[in-house]
């Protein structure tokens, strides 16, 4: 069985956005243009690390972190759905995570939730001081690309920013559950959009843009909230469409091209807005996205 990793391959990080922005399809696909997702004849499982998130006891943690997927096994549209299988084996922690990761193989039977209670987790991973700016992070960890399969998915939740320290100002709990449905979304296969990307110099310069109107996986944490928009809704549908879901929403085909009128542009980052509320009814895709060279 070909197995291929992806080592956590989207963070979100407090101040500056990730690396990728795609629209929110499918975070990779394989080459005959297959996106990685579960299986969906089955439940995602995943198991919750044995330590606290901050100044969160471990059992709320577990209770946030089952909530937090719950959003998504909500969509009505969608099929991902989710199981707690109860906790690791270990408290994973700065000093154990690199073993512990060594342990994380295709075979692993759950996805793995860790606990990051001081930052350490982060620290380890990503270098010294980066838990001072990643709220958390998740994504893929093992596929099957010939199935486009996920087998084994990961997140890290940074609990320096839910611990009281002023030397790294806490977020709204709100503004940490949103963070997370984000990268839950990851998790699931799901990349960042680029509906809006045109306001981000307002929402980083002033914040005056109405946070309302930036779908969960936009790629930087500015939410206060953790409301699924309608392009993320389209995305996580299209993924795991529902059997309803085709005959229930409408479809546009078309092809862009260069200036010439003949060459297909791959990368056109393709807008329809509900003109009545185009910042909040809208979905995006992007040209030749399941093509690779």
């Amino acid at each position: 069985m070909n197995k291929y990793l992806i080592p956590l391959i989207i963070f979100c990080n407090l101040m500056i956005s990730s690396a990728a922005l795609n629209a929110a399809g499918p975070i990779a696909i394989n080459d005959k243009g297959l996106p990685a997702t579960w299986r969906s004849s089955k439940p995602v499982a995943y198991q919750t690390d044995q330590g606290g998130l901050g100044s969160l006891s471990n059992a709320e943690a577990a209770q946030l972190t089952d909530e937090l997927f719950q959003i998504w096994q909500n969509v009505s549209s969608a099929t991902i759905s989710f199981e707690n299988q109860g906790v690791l084996s270990l408290d994973v922690t700065g000093s154990n995570v690199l073993e512990f990761l060594d342990t994380v193989t295709p075979d692993f039977p759950t996805s793995p939730i860790m606990f990051d209670t001081d930052g350490s987790i982060t620290d380890a991973l990503n270098g010294s001081g980066a838990s001072e700016e990643t709220i958390g992070f998740a994504g893929i960890q093992w596929w099957i690309p010939s199935k486009g399969e996920i087998v084994v998915g990961i997140a890290v939740m940074n609990g320096r920013f839910q611990d009281g320290d002023p030397s790294v100002p806490d977020l709204t709990l709100a503004m940490f559950r949103g963070t997370f449905v984000h990268e839950f979304g990851h998790m699931i296969g799901l990349g960042h959009t680029q509906i809006n990307l045109d306001q981000l110099y307002i929402i980083e310069s002033t914040f005056a843009f109405e946070v309302s109107n930036v779908p969960i996986m936009f790629p930087i944490a500015v939410s206060e909230g953790e409301t699924l928009l309608r392009d993320d809704l389209a995305s996580v549908s299209t993924l795991y469409p529902a059997s309803a879901f085709a005959s229930s929403v409408g479809k546009i085909r078309g092809k862009v091209f260069l200036s010439d009128g003949v060459t297909p542009f791959q990368g056109a980052n393709v807008i329809a807005r509900n003109v009545a509320t185009p910042l909040v009814e809208a979905v995006s895709s992007v040209s030749g996205f399941l093509y690779i060279d």
